[in-house]
């Protein structure tokens, strides 16, 4: 088995100018930029599959195929989707 090499990433969020430090396995010169991008792209995508487990009670997928995977995924967003809208407006109802 080859060595893991782990590198310290630091960039600077220029909206709030926080300073975030990663680490990496990734072996190539990617600017710290795209790290962080690509950190907060997979902490968004990996929030979205908390909310399905959660309020959908969705803990696997039901299908094999690539495309059967892509409707599956579509159909618990927009289930997701009109659950959120069905609570607004018993939301504003109540109000």
């Amino acid at each position: 088995m080859g060595r893991l090499h782990i590198r310290q990433v630091i960039s600077q969020d220029p909206k709030t100018q926080i300073i975030h430090h990663y680490l990496t396995s990734l072996r190539s010169n990617l600017p710290p930029g795209t790290i962080a991008q690509l950190s907060k792209a997979h902490w968004d995508i990996g929030k979205v599959f908390d909310e399905f487990k959660d309020n959908l009670c969705e803990t696997k997928a039901w299908v094999s195929s690539p495309t059967a995977k892509i409707q599956q995924a579509r159909l618990l967003c927009l289930t997701h989707n009109l659950m959120t809208l069905i609570d607004d407006q018993i939301q504003n109802e109540a109000a």
